[in-house]
């Protein structure tokens, strides 16, 4: 992830895809983004890469 010039990468497992992408961005956005208005602006910008390691 990048948001405002700041990046992060971050690791997940879930059930699912879609669980594992939003604990993933959440994670990475955890890092790089401050107050409640960042981090909802950064959770909602597309991540620049993802590589699964295992799908769920």
């Amino acid at each position: 992830m990048t948001f405002n010039g700041q990046t992060a990468c971050t690791t997940a497992g879930a059930s699912s895809e879609m669980t594992a992408m939003r604990a993933a961005t959440e994670g990475a956005c955890a890092n790089i983004s401050s107050g409640v208005t960042d981090t909802v602006k950064c959770q909602n910008t597309a991540p620049d890469s993802v590589r699964w390691l295992k799908k769920p």
